[in-house]
């Protein structure tokens, strides 16, 4: 009697061992599915906000100059301050042009950004796209046949090297650009084609890339 007593008292001493591991399972396993929720929460939160960051970029309203696209494009998504838009536009500084010229007294003062870091911010960025256009302005300034088109560029808020690249894709897009018919005017389709080969010189080669049987027939 006394060593059945014995193995009853060590098989319930087991049984809750074993009770007590099965509920540290249990708790370990359900803290690691509330990580996994959380770490799908906020995947789904980035998520949702870089679509709201691609609906801006990519939607240009109603009435929208393509120079205040940019800029609405710029603010919101690159220095990620939407919030002073409104402020931006009432002002009649939401022109992707102007940002070359901002400075700390005009966001004070003009704009009224109250809060000093969120203006370093600002003209951190400022600076970053001042020295792209610098660079833009010089490479073309040192081809006389492309200098004379850089107001055009500017109008279209072509404004860096990396902006040349994305709006002009095809010579048609340059020859709506510059109001010229590539098609059935040979003086129009002379002067497209001199501009577009001077941007291929300063383009990627494979972002002007032209086919070897169109470039033979030109």
């Amino acid at each position: 009697y006394k060593s059945l007593n014995a193995q009853y008292v060590s098989l319930q001493q087991e049984n809750e061992s074993l009770q007590t591991q099965l509920n540290e399972m249990k708790t370990a396993l359900d803290a690691s599915q509330q990580q996994s929720e959380i770490a799908q929460q906020q995947k789904n939160d980035v998520d949702n906000e870089n679509e709201e960051k691609k609906d801006i970029s990519l939607s240009a309203e109603d009435g929208e100059t393509v120079c205040a696209f940019k800029f609405r494009t710029w603010l919101c998504c690159i220095v990620q301050y939407a919030q002073y838009l409104s402020a931006f536009v009432e002002c009649e500084y939401n022109d992707i042009r102007l940002v070359i010229e901002f400075d700390d007294d005009m966001l004070a003062n003009e704009v009224h950004i109250r809060k000093k870091l969120h203006r370093v911010l600002i003209l951190r960025h400022c600076q970053q796209f001042r020295r792209l256009h610098g660079d833009f302005v010089g490479t073309l300034s040192r081809h006389a046949m492309l200098k004379q088109y850089l107001s055009v560029f500017e109008s279209h808020a072509i404004l860096t090297l990396t902006d040349l690249r994305h709006e002009l894709k095809q010579k048609s897009q340059l020859a709506s650009m510059l109001n010229m018919d590539d098609d059935d005017d040979d003086d129009d389709h002379a002067l497209v084609n001199e501009v577009w080969h001077a941007l291929c010189a300063v383009m990627q080669p494979t972002v002007c890339r032209v086919p070897q049987q169109q470039q033979q027939q030109q």
